[in-house]
């Protein structure tokens, strides 16, 4: 393919609506081919963050997509891939995981058809965009979730517990260099504690991508 354009998605929500508008973009296409992928197996914090996993489901019947969009309590990862003969194909990917984004990816020998296609695209999903969501995972809302927060709450947390339970006179001894080393190692272990616990607490709370009942 010679042209290729990826740009990423908002969060978005899903429903009956969306769905139609998106068939709408390929319908003037001939002989579109198409498969959807869903998984849901409540892994918000994959060890391999770039690992999309195995699929526990493909679809390639619309009724039957949107059952299982329906049905399904939670969406953790969907992919939709659209090939068009003679154009190229497009790729869309949500991650309802750490960490929670949207992808598209359109790629083709035709650039008109390319920059089209995306721009039609990504303006349906800004149409049913989730714009708190949205900012809540970009990278100043993630960073705070997962750094920042965590780590304040731990070092006020560690400097209460041992300015209670360390008497003064070991504070201002020799031992400070041991105190200091083991207060920052249960500093960073609490703040690591606590941001897996806020990333799950946000991700149940705020998907990604969800659909409306």
């Amino acid at each position: 393919m010679k042209y290729e354009k990826t740009c990423r998605l908002p969060a978005c929500i899903l429903n009956e609506s969306f769905i139609q508008q998106l068939w709408e973009v390929f319908y003037p296409e001939a002989n579109f081919s198409w498969q959807a992928a869903i998984d849901s197996n409540g892994d918000l914090l994959p060890k391999n963050a770039n690992d999309p996993g195995q699929f526990a489901q493909t679809i390639d019947d619309q009724n039957e997509l949107l059952r299982t969009l329906k049905s399904t309590k939670r969406i953790d990862q969907f992919a939709l891939t659209v090939g068009v003969p003679e154009k190229g194909y497009v790729a869309i990917v949500f991650k309802n995981v750490n960490r929670a984004s949207g992808l598209l990816l359109v790629s083709g020998d035709d650039e008109k058809w390319v920059e089209e296609t995306c721009m039609r695209i990504k303006e349906l999903f800004m149409k049913f965009a989730d714009v708190f969501v949205t900012r809540l995972f970009g990278s100043i809302g993630y960073g705070f979730i997962h750094s920042v927060i965590p780590l304040v709450l731990a070092s006020v947390a560690v400097i209460a517990l041992f300015g209670l339970v360390i008497p003064g006179e070991y504070r201002h001894s020799e031992l400070i260099w041991w105190i200091s080393t083991i207060s920052i190692l249960v500093t960073l272990r609490l703040a690591y504690s606590i941001s897996n616990y806020l990333l799950i607490y946000t991700l149940q709370k705020y998907p990604y991508i969800r659909w409306k009942k």
